[in-house]
């Protein structure tokens, strides 16, 4: 295998990594030649290998230091043309434990969704951070998000999910959620069609109660309730969807559930708080 691209320091990573890969169930392991996108996306990595449908593309370096802007051009467009790729960054390096300078390395990485890993020349990989794959990835349009006074709470939610900020966006939109309840119950018992008055309802304390309180035909003037049925239940099964498992160094695998999971809570969290504001608004 030619390594004509490499510094000669880092040769005795590429076996290393061909080992690591190999026990790890990853397929067709090719040097950059092979590879299935062109220089034109701004980033060629040294070596790529498969697992899962997944292709993990390889940069193998002699130091922690990292540049982000090619890394985010390329991943910039390698989403536009739907390609299912995870990043490593793979360190030669001469520090038998684990180096100073990974640290800060791992942060940046961090942020932009590629992985870590280091190797020395007695040991074997030793992974730092797991790359976030291109595919785990959800953009969110205008219309979704639209909800009324609390459109600028959802926005912020988008934007933290779209940069890959999965369990602070989940926080901000049930917390909007949340709000989104409160300024209903606050428009519907000063509206005079409750028969509880506003301080009423802010001495209910759970949020399930409020919601419960907002579904009851017998808590209205006038029945039946404006939440209905339908509503009042999806919105009960939404207030507990607020807990998500947040592991400290997460594999691609835990990513991709954490994913799944957040993306549930924003898809839902959107429906609902239009919905509940759509009410609110329209009690005069």
């Amino acid at each position: 295998m030619a390594h004509d691209s490499l510094p000669a320091e880092v040769f005795y990573a590429v076996e290393k990594l061909r080992d690591h890969l190999r026990r790890n169930g990853f397929k067709n392991f090719r040097e950059e030649e092979a590879l299935p996108f062109r220089e034109h996306l701004g980033w060629r990595p040294n070596f790529y290998a498969r697992q899962e449908g997944v292709i993990h593309s390889f940069d193998l370096r002699s130091d922690f230091k990292l540049d982000p802007a090619p890394f985010s051009n390329f991943i910039h467009q390698c989403k536009g043309l739907r390609l299912d790729i995870a990043i490593w960054l793979v360190v030669a390096s001469k520090d038998e434990n684990e180096p100073s300078g990974s640290i800060s390395l791992r942060k940046q990485a961090k942020l932009i969704g590629i992985g870590v890993c280091y190797v020395t020349p007695s040991t074997d990989i030793h992974i730092l951070e797991y790359p976030t794959p291109l595919s785990i990835h959800q953009n969110f349009s205008e219309d979704q998000i639209k909800a009324g006074s609390l459109t600028q709470r959802t926005r912020t939610a988008k934007d933290l999910f779209e940069n890959g900020q999965w369990i602070a966006a989940a926080t901000e939109l049930t917390q909007a959620f949340e709000e989104a309840i409160v300024k209903l119950g606050h428009r519907a018992t000063t509206k005079g069609i409750t028969k509880k008055a506003k301080a009423d309802f802010d001495r209910i304390t759970n949020l399930h109660d409020k919601i419960d309180f907002l579904g009851r035909d017998t808590e209205y003037i006038t029945p039946p309730s404006i939440f209905g049925k339908d509503l009042t239940r999806d919105c009960i099964a939404y207030k507990g969807s607020r807990n998500l498992t947040n592991h400290a160094r997460p594999t691609i695998k835990q990513k991709r559930q954490l994913f799944e999971q957040a993306l549930e809570i924003m898809i839902t969290g959107f429906r609902l708080i239009k919905e509940i504001e759509r009410i609110r608004t329209s009690i005069r």
